[in-house]
Protein backbone atom coordinates (compact mmCIF):
# COMPACT_ATOMS: atom_id res chain seq x y z
CA UNK A 1 0.00 0.00 0.00
CA UNK A 2 1.47 3.38 -0.91
CA UNK A 3 2.10 6.15 1.62
CA UNK A 4 -0.77 8.31 0.34
CA UNK A 5 -3.25 5.46 0.78
CA UNK A 6 -1.96 4.73 4.29
CA UNK A 7 -2.18 8.45 5.18
CA UNK A 8 -5.73 8.61 3.90
CA UNK A 9 -6.67 5.45 5.81
CA UNK A 10 -5.04 6.87 8.96
CA UNK A 11 -7.24 9.97 8.67
CA UNK A 12 -10.32 7.82 8.11
CA UNK A 13 -9.38 5.74 11.14
CA UNK A 14 -8.84 8.85 13.22
CA UNK A 15 -12.28 10.20 12.27
CA UNK A 16 -13.86 6.80 12.93
CA UNK A 17 -12.10 6.57 16.30
CA UNK A 18 -13.31 10.02 17.40
CA UNK A 19 -16.84 9.20 16.24
CA UNK A 20 -17.12 5.80 17.93
CA UNK A 21 -14.28 5.05 20.36
CA UNK A 22 -13.21 8.32 21.97
CA UNK A 23 -16.20 8.46 24.30
CA UNK A 24 -14.80 5.51 26.24
CA UNK A 25 -11.14 5.24 25.24
CA UNK A 26 -10.42 8.96 25.38
CA UNK A 27 -9.62 11.65 22.88
CA UNK A 28 -6.47 10.67 20.99
CA UNK A 29 -6.48 7.42 23.00
CA UNK A 30 -5.51 9.26 26.19
CA UNK A 31 -7.14 7.79 29.28
CA UNK A 32 -6.05 6.48 32.65
CA UNK A 33 -6.34 2.85 31.58
CA UNK A 34 -8.14 2.15 34.87
CA UNK A 35 -11.75 1.71 33.73
CA UNK A 36 -11.17 1.07 30.01
CA UNK A 37 -8.29 -0.41 28.07
CA UNK A 38 -5.49 2.05 27.19
CA UNK A 39 -5.29 1.51 23.43
CA UNK A 40 -1.84 3.09 23.27
CA UNK A 41 -0.63 -0.13 24.92
CA UNK A 42 -2.42 -2.54 22.58
CA UNK A 43 0.06 -5.18 21.35
CA UNK A 44 1.00 -4.27 17.78
CA UNK A 45 1.59 -7.90 16.90
CA UNK A 46 -2.03 -8.85 17.70
CA UNK A 47 -4.25 -7.27 15.03
CA UNK A 48 -6.56 -10.31 15.05
CA UNK A 49 -7.19 -9.74 18.77
CA UNK A 50 -8.08 -6.11 18.01
CA UNK A 51 -10.50 -7.09 15.23
CA UNK A 52 -12.12 -9.76 17.43
CA UNK A 53 -12.57 -7.28 20.30
CA UNK A 54 -14.08 -4.63 18.03
CA UNK A 55 -16.36 -6.97 16.13
CA UNK A 56 -17.49 -9.22 19.02
CA UNK A 57 -16.96 -7.00 22.05
CA UNK A 58 -15.01 -7.89 25.16
CA UNK A 59 -15.77 -7.29 28.81
CA UNK A 60 -17.58 -3.94 29.07
CA UNK A 61 -16.89 -3.14 25.43
CA UNK A 62 -19.89 -3.64 23.18
CA UNK A 63 -19.79 -5.43 19.86
CA UNK A 64 -19.39 -3.25 16.79
CA UNK A 65 -19.58 -6.13 14.29
CA UNK A 66 -23.01 -5.02 13.08
CA UNK A 67 -22.15 -1.30 13.09
CA UNK A 68 -18.76 -1.25 11.35
CA UNK A 69 -17.58 -2.73 8.09
CA UNK A 70 -14.35 -4.70 7.87
CA UNK A 71 -12.82 -1.71 6.08
CA UNK A 72 -13.83 0.67 8.90
CA UNK A 73 -12.27 -1.70 11.44
CA UNK A 74 -9.10 -1.79 9.32
CA UNK A 75 -9.00 2.03 9.39
CA UNK A 76 -9.35 1.92 13.16
CA UNK A 77 -6.48 -0.56 13.38
CA UNK A 78 -4.26 1.70 11.27
CA UNK A 79 -5.02 4.58 13.64
CA UNK A 80 -4.67 2.57 16.87
CA UNK A 81 -1.56 0.69 15.75
CA UNK A 82 0.12 3.98 14.86
CA UNK A 83 -0.54 5.10 18.45
CA UNK A 84 -2.48 8.02 16.96
CA UNK A 85 0.54 9.50 15.22
CA UNK A 86 0.45 9.94 11.45
CA UNK A 87 3.52 8.80 9.54
CA UNK A 88 3.12 11.76 7.21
Amino acid sequence: MDAAAVGSDFEKGQRQYHRICAQCHGRNMVNSGVTVYDLRRFPLDQPNRFFASVSKGKGNMPSFGEALTAEQMRWLWIYVSSRGKSSQ
